[in-house]
């Protein structure tokens, strides 16, 4: 039962969604939650008023409890979408590891680069400097 609470309430944090209840409004505490529920078909936006003050009746609760539970049940992934996915990583593995080196190898060969440009600014400006200071005594200035 905790795990089952655990997942209704984690679902309830989220972002915000249009809501017709005119008794929730945007500043309350609640907003997120019940937003969130009705955006995802958890609960029915079916009325104009949520009356979150009142007693829960087991039914309603239920009837949430179990839209929550089709909704986890419909969208998590299956035994079939975790062997494919094992299938995928060795059929590619040795293409992923290689690339992840070929990225890395890469990112070194960059940085040395940027590291060579830098130098060959700093050349570059003692190089002006030089023919600056060269001109000034041919009197070129």
């Amino acid at each position: 039962m905790k795990k089952i609470m655990a997942i209704f309430f984690i679902c309830t944090v989220g972002s915000f969604a249009q809501m017709k209840y005119e008794d929730v409004p945007k500043n309350h505490w609640g907003y997120k939650a019940v937003s969130n529920l009705v955006k995802k078909g958890i609960l029915k936006d079916d009325s104009y008023k949520f009356r979150g003050e009142e007693n829960l009746k087991r039914f309603d609760f239920a009837q949430n409890m179990s839209n929550l539970l089709n909704k986890v049940e419909s969208e998590k992934a299956n035994k079939k979408d975790f062997i494919k996915l094992e299938r995928l990583v060795s059929d590619f593995g040795k293409e992923l590891t290689q690339s992840a080196l070929d990225k890395n190898s890469n990112n070194i060969k960059l940085e040395a680069l940027i590291s060579e440009i830098e130098e060959l600014k700093i050349k570059q400006e003692n190089d002006r400097k030089l023919i600056y200071e060269l001109k000034k005594k041919l009197g070129e200035d």
